[in-house]
């Protein structure tokens, strides 16, 4: 991933590289008692260790976010959207129905032309993760809170 950050226009501001992620489902805010069902819930995924290929940047126009995509979504990531969203719903969370739209942000407050871009990032993605948003005076910072391996 680090590699990106390199190919693009130094005008972006990028993610900080520890902050690079690929978002299942935003949780928001959650009580500590919400939280502990989630993670039970997050226990019961199983599903299939996968390689997702990025290969493509754009942008959410209305947010001002440049992000890194992939052409060909993997099934196995499908499957385990589907399998935690199912999870998370038997523990109370209620997600608005959208479509999924696997992405890494690469930048925010990004305005403009989204950059030329022509490589390709392969990831072996073998585990997913609970993580938590922090405000800091140097921006948002992810902290893992639970990990668990995928088959």
């Amino acid at each position: 991933m680090r590699s990106i950050n390199e190919d693009l226009p130094h005008s972006v501001k990028t993610v900080p590289i520890d902050n690079i992620h690929l978002t299942l489902m935003f949780m928001g805010s959650c009580t500590l008692s919400q939280q502990s069902d989630y993670i039970a819930a997050a226990e019961t995924v199983h599903v299939q260790g996968f390689k997702l290929e990025l290969d493509y940047l754009d942008q959410f126009n209305k947010a001002k976010i440049l992000w890194l995509g992939a052409r060909q979504v993997p099934a196995e990531l499908l499957r385990l959207y589907a399998a935690l969203s199912d999870a998370l719903k038997l523990a109370g969370y209620d997600s608005s129905p959208q479509t999924y739209r696997p992405h890494v942000t690469m930048a925010r407050n990004f305005r403009g032309d989204v950059p030329a871009y022509s490589k390709c990032i392969r990831w072996n993605v073998e585990s997913f993760s609970l993580m938590e948003s922090r405000s800091t005076d140097q921006g948002v910072r992810y902290i893992e809170l639970e990990s668990w391996p995928l088959g």
